[in-house]
């Protein structure tokens, strides 16, 4: 094994993630951190999709808050509907709920 490298215990800068940008140890990192940067790679990813079809792109925080809480809101029905026993209607109050919620805000 070279001096320096990566793999080298002996290296003062330890070990580089496949970006060159040092490599953190699993779990090192937070929740909040890691939802951040898939947050701005997905924003990324889709400013790209839109330019790319010559559409533009705006990013609008109070929107992101309330869509988050909708978001959050319809998995944790889901959570709740798949964990009831005998559940197989196709809806349920929650999911009207939230609906009109949501319906109400973005008015």
């Amino acid at each position: 094994m070279k001096a320096g490298t990566a793999l080298d215990p002996s290296s003062s800068s330890g070990p580089e993630a496949l970006d060159g940008s040092p490599a953190t140890a699993p779990g090192a990192a937070t929740v909040e951190e890691v939802e951040r940067g898939l947050e701005a790679a997905l924003r990324r990813h889709i400013e790209q999709f839109r330019d790319d079809h010559g559409l533009p792109s705006a990013w609008d925080e109070a929107m992101s808050r309330l869509l988050s809480q909708c978001l959050w809101g319809s998995e944790a029905a889901r959570l709740l509907r798949g964990a009831s026993a005998g559940s197989s209607s196709g809806g349920s109050s929650l999911d009207g709920a939230a609906a009109k919620d949501f319906q109400e805000a973005v008015r």
